[in-house]
């Protein structure tokens, strides 16, 4: 598939074509499924023909997901590689091995049904057996070697796209999955057939069940990060950095999947797990109420939809509501920032009454803890209860030129608890919100951005004061960016000690020009 690859197209093609190929290795199921379907009705086989047709089945499934797997993770056609897929140091021969590995394992499935239909003894499996414990165990131990955790191709990774995540298998696992291939084979020749293929057969289950995690990770990554790009905010930090946490969610939820279902893999019984499941629904008590590990589940799920629904209020109004309103900047931030510290404290409120705990109780262990904590966050609290002035009344707002403790500069952002200031030389002051509301701020475009300039002028004695006067209200009033009403005006300041000194004084459309007016003037 060509597609012309922009920032959003970049990720979503890879899905695209994911789903394409999910659907094609599908058809060859469902066609492999139809013939054996067929046989099993033609009644051509007898009793043992009949058990070994019911084993093409799995047979069938085994062979068609490991070619999708190689397709996927190893010769990286649908680029999900860079997107989370495990990192192959040579595609073409990694996707030959999980071909091989796959069939193998089928053929081991298809060996075990002859040995129930016909009875064999431990000698002829062990003989039977051998063979392909020790060439599975050659191929993965080939496999293992071609995963890497200190080096990620170049190849593999989509241009401009920065803080990409990469689902890799640490160095230590991958030596001791192949310190278990050497001993796999080894065990069988001794003649502990089953304690091999116990070991083996389960790490190519869980190697299929990470490629299936990281393949599914990839797929939701590619498409959450689609539809939470701003296009107009596509390529800056703050856009990169505002979900960061969302892929971290992503492998814990995978993760916890995942764990019961290699409990399986492994030899654990469906009955461990429903034992499990039933002491961790029991929960640990916590006063009247009791946590539960259902209600943590609810309180996450319930925390992350308030706050992705908070999130998507706030780009509603930052993008299609307030721009249509007479609100400055300032207001429409203001806004924002208020809609979303009440989304995130209702989110809060709602998630931990979903748990079954009486907030009431809560409020009385916060009112005892409020009198202790005061004294050691006094500074913090007052700060926070500044963020909250200077966000309602707006005394500041983002872009004013003001000066505050010696530093002058432009608002950047105003948070809760302090306030960012760029200086016009590109550094940044961060003040405390407390001194913005209990000092003195000069505010040089608190109404308005119209300021006025002040330019000393001195000239020699003997000079006409009436000429020289003429002459600089003929410069201030010829500037494009002096006011004609107010009029600029031309003051004696006074006698020096070697000039007489005038002051050019006139208001001008924008302070933010005053140095360069002062210059030309």
């Amino acid at each position: 598939f060509n597609f012309v690859k922009d920032s959003k197209q970049q990720k979503i093609t890879p899905v695209i074509g994911f789903f394409l190929s999910t659907l094609n290795h599908l058809s060859l199921f469902f066609a492999a499924l139809l013939i054996i379907q067929a046989l099993k009705f033609s009644s051509l086989f007898g009793f043992n023909g009949t058990a070994l047709v019911n084993s093409m089945m799995p047979i069938a499934l085994i062979l068609v997901c490991a070619r999708w797997l190689s397709e996927i993770l190893c010769q990286d056609k649908l680029e999900l590689q860079a997107l989370g897929g495990l990192v192959v140091r040579d595609g073409l021969v990694g996707a030959k091995l999980v071909r091989w590995i796959g069939f193998i394992y089928a053929l081991t499935i298809f060996f075990k049904h002859l040995t129930i239909a016909g009875s064999w003894s431990v000698g002829t499996q062990a003989v039977l057996n051998f063979p392909l414990l020790l060439l599975v165990s050659i191929l993965l131990f080939r496999l293992f070697d071609l995963f890497r955790y200190d080096t990620i191709p170049t190849s593999n990774l989509i241009k401009d796209v920065p803080h990409q995540i990469t689902f890799q298998l640490p160095k230590q696992i991958q030596n001791f999955m192949k310190l278990v291939t050497v001993i796999v084979p080894i065990l069988a020749a001794a003649g502990y057939l089953y304690a091999a293929q116990k070991l083996v057969y389960p790490i190519i289950l869980s190697f299929g069940l990470i490629g299936l995690s990281s393949i599914i990770f990839g797929i939701f990554y590619s498409i959450f990060g689609s539809l939470s790009e701003s296009p107009h905010e596509n390529k800056t930090k703050t856009s990169q950095s505002r979900w960061a946490l969302i892929p971290v969610l992503m492998v814990i939820i995978l993760g916890s999947l995942n764990i019961p279902i290699i409990a399986l893999i492994w030899g654990a019984e469906g009955s461990d797990i429903h034992e499990i499941w039933l002491r961790l629904n029991e929960g640990i008590p916590l006063g009247s109420a009791r946590v539960t590990l259902p209600g943590l589940i609810s309180l996450v799920v319930i925390f992350c939809l308030g706050f992705a629904l908070t999130r998507l209020i706030q780009r509603v109004l930052r993008t299609s509501v307030l721009p249509k309103t007479t609100l400055d900047t300032g207001g429409r931030n203001a806004l924002v920032s208020g809609v979303g510290y009440a989304g995130i404290i209702l989110s809060t409120m709602v998630a931990i009454s979903s748990t079954g705990l009486d907030l009431s109780s809560l409020a009385i262990v916060a009112g005892a803890l409020s009198v202790g904590l005061g004294f050691g966050l006094q500074t913090i609290v007052s700060n926070f209860v500044s963020g909250v002035i200077l966000l309602i009344e707006r005394p500041i707002k983002e872009g004013d030129w003001i000066e505050v403790a010696g530093f002058s500069g432009t608002v950047r952002k105003i948070s809760v608890r302090s306030t960012q200031i760029q200086t016009f030389d590109r550094g940044t002051v961060i003040v405390p919100n407390s001194e913005l509301i209990s000092g003195s701020v000069l505010n040089y475009t608190h109404s308005n951005s119209m300021g006025r300039v002040r330019v000393p002028v001195g000239v020699a004695y003997g000079t006409d004061p009436r000429r020289v006067e003429a002459i600089l209200l003929e410069i201030a009033t010829n500037h494009p960016q002096v006011l004609k009403d107010p009029g600029p005006s031309v003051v004696f300041m006074g006698f020096g000690s070697d000039s007489i000194n005038f002051e050019i004084r006139a208001f001008m459309k924008d302070v933010g020009y005053v140095l360069a007016i002062r210059s030309e003037m």
